[in-house]
C-alpha cells in the first residue's frame, strides 16, 4: 500500500537494557533473565540482567524495583565496560532510547531463581535457535567491541560455592580463544566518552 496510518507511542524516557558480568575462573559470564512476556510465542526468553523502562526503575507506578538495578546505578559497586544510547522499536516508538549496558561487578552476588550465569560461547550459540535469546539482549550483546576480552572462553564450567546459577559448558563443548591486543588510544577515547556521560 503507498500509505497508512497508525498509532506511535512517544516515550520520552531512557529505560535501562543491562547485562551484570564477572569472572569466575578466568573465564567471562554474563547474568540473564528468564523473562516471561505475554507476546512471546514461548512465553520466556533470555533477557539482560535488567530490562526495563524509566518509570519500572524509578517506581513512578509504585512497583518493586527491578533486581540487580543497583549496579547500574550505583557505579560505586561496579565497572561500566558497555553504556550506549540505542533507539528502540521505531515503528512502535517515537524517538525511544534505552542505555545498553554491561557493567562488570567483582563482588560475589546472590543469583535469583530466574537468572543464571552463562559464558559468551554459550550466549552466541542460543543466539542462533529461534526464540530463545530476546531482541533486548540481543540489542545489549551487539554492543560488545569485538577486541574486548569478553572474546576469551575455556571449556567446561567455573564452579565456586554460592556463586549461583551456571549452565555447564559440558554439553557445548566451548573452543578457547584468544583476546585481541586492544588499541590503547581508542580505549581512552572510550573511557573519556564514558565519563562524559556519567557527568
Amino acid at each position: 500500500i503507498k500509505n497508512w496510518d497508525q498509532p506511535i507511542i512517544y516515550q520520552s524516557e531512557v529505560g535501562i537494557l543491562g547485562i551484570l558480568t564477572t569472572q569466575f575462573q578466568g573465564v567471562w559470564h554474563f547474568l540473564m533473565q528468564a523473562k516471561a512476556e505475554p507476546g512471546n510465542p514461548n512465553i520466556v526468553q533470555l533477557a539482560p540482567t535488567v530490562q526495563a523502562t524509566e518509570s519500572n526503575y524509578t517506581q513512578v507506578h509504585k512497583g518493586r524495583a527491578p533486581l540487580y538495578l543497583e549496579y547500574f546505578l550505583n557505579h560505586a559497586k561496579s565497572n561500566i565496560l558497555v553504556d550506549q544510547l540505542q533507539t528502540g522499536q521505531g515503528a512502535r516508538f517515537f524517538k525511544k532510547k534505552n542505555r545498553n549496558m554491561i557493567v562488570e561487578v567483582k563482588q560475589e552476588i546472590k543469583s535469583h531463581d530466574l537468572f543464571c550465569w552463562l559464558t559468551l560461547w554459550q550466549l552466541k550459540k542460543l543466539l542462533t535457535v529461534d526464540n530463545v535469546v530476546n531482541v533486548e539482549a540481543r540489542s545489549v550483546l551487539a554492543c560488545i567491541p569485538n577486541k574486548k576480552t569478553f572474546s576469551v572462553s575455556t571449556p567446561g564450567m567455573a564452579k565456586r560455592e554460592n556463586s549461583g546459577h551456571f549452565i555447564s559448558n559440558n554439553d557445548l563443548s566451548a573452543s578457547v580463544g584468544k583476546a585481541g591486543n586492544v588499541d590503547k588510544n581508542m580505549d581512552r577515547v572510550i573511557g573519556w566518552i564514558d565519563k562524559m556521560k556519567k557527568r
